[in-house]
Parts: structure tokens; sequence; C-alpha cells
């Protein structure tokens, strides 16, 4: 069983894809990102508008009305706690370990490629519980894609380091880690008109975000002929 959170919800059994009802969804998707959770907390984040009583209930309809592929369950459960089954991987764990495994100093491993980590989680939901959860990917795929750059950078692979580099850029425009991660690989390939559109087209978004259009100190020492917009 592999569930997708990334880019959208997608629970597959082999290369069939196991359709599940809205709250079927977010009960595997609440437990894929934390864990096991005490069944009562599990009741009141996701039926957050309805009473202690009645939530509980929901939450046993919901549990019940799982499809069982091969009948196995997808959710594990006891008295007291609730779990997403072992047989059933996810993507976000997934790209978490692969981050979490690529130790610092160490070269790129060779499976990890900035084509997997474009995605957030579950874009099109609006829950508040998953706010948190979202953010934690958000910030940890945009940590990665910079240092990917970084470290593509410095191995002399720069069309790939830019490429990188404005994985993050796309992510948030007006992260100025992402761009200065851009600016380095262009100087390092030796291009400073490159690096100089770089640094003007980040000092032209935060011009038209209201923000002050003034380099920061390490943005500057990278391309001191860039002071201003224009």
């Amino acid at each position: 069983m592999h569930l997708r959170l990334l880019g959208r919800f997608e629970l597959r059994h082999g290369d069939v894809e196991v359709r599940l009802a809205p709250m079927g969804e977010r009960l595997l998707a609440y437990l894929a990102l934390r864990g096991v959770s005490p069944r009562d907390a599990v009741a009141f984040r996701l039926w957050a508008d309805h009473g202690e009583e009645h939530a509980l209930a929901c939450q046993r309809s919901t549990l019940w009305r799982l499809p069982k592929p091969d009948g196995t369950a997808l959710v594990r459960t006891d008295n007291a706690r609730v779990r997403l089954a072992d047989h059933v991987e996810v993507d976000v764990a997934h790209q978490r370990g692969q981050a979490a495994a690529w130790a610092q100093g160490e070269p790129l491993p060779p499976g990890l490629t900035t084509r997997g980590f474009t995605a957030d989680v579950l874009p099109g939901w609006y829950d508040d519980w998953l706010i948190l959860d979202r953010e934690r990917h958000r910030q940890m795929r945009l940590h990665l894609l910079e240092r990917m750059s970084t470290w593509l950078t410095g191995a002399g692979r720069y069309g790939e380091a830019i490429a990188a580099g404005l994985e993050a850029v796309d992510a948030e425009p007006l992260r100025e880690s992402a761009h200065r991660c851009v600016v380095t690989a262009h100087l390092a390939e030796g291009n400073l008109h490159e690096a100089v559109r770089q640094t003007r087209h980040y000092l032209a978004l935060l011009d038209d975000a209201g923000l002050p259009a003034t380099p920061s100190p390490a943005l500057r020492r990278l391309v001191p002929l860039v002071s201003r917009v224009g």
C-alpha cells in the first residue's frame, strides 16, 4: 500500500487506486503525519465542530467504513490509540527519511534529486490541523533544496545547482537564501550578468511586495554591483 500526500491525496494498492470517503482520507492523512495518536485526540481534531460523544461516534463510523484491500486493515486500533498500519508506505515519511539520511559533509546521495522535492503536503486542503504539518514539510524541503544547490555548486554541477535553487525560489519567491544559492551558482560558473539579473529580480519582488528593496549584507557581499532596484 502506498499513500501519497504530496501534491494530492492518493492511496494505491499495487496498481489500483483505492477510493475513500472524504473523512476516511482525512483520518489516514492525519495518522500518516502525526503517527500513533490517542483516539480521543484524533476525534476532537477531525470532528472539532462536534461534541465529545458525537466526535468519537464519527470516528468509529469512519474506521468501520475504511476499505480493507486483500482483507487487511489500513488502520490499527486499541482501546486508547490509533495508528496507520505498518504496510502502508507514506511518501512524506520517505522524503523525511531521505533528508535525514544525508549527513552533513557527505556527497549528495544518488537517489536524492530535486524532482522529488517540489510539492507541498495536500495543498488543496484547508484543515486547521494540517497547517503545522504542511509548513514543517515545506521548511524541510526548502532547506534541502538549498543544501543540494550549495553542494552541486561545490561539485561544479552548475546547471543542476541553479535548478535546485530555482525550485526553492519557486516555492518561496521572497526567500533570500534561495536567491543567494542561485546567485552563488551563477558566480561560480563565471556568469556575473546572470548573478546581477537574479539579484535584481529578487529586489524587484521585494519592492512589489512593499518590502525594503535593499540587499542584505550577505547578498551584497556576493554581488556588490547591485545596491538597489534598477
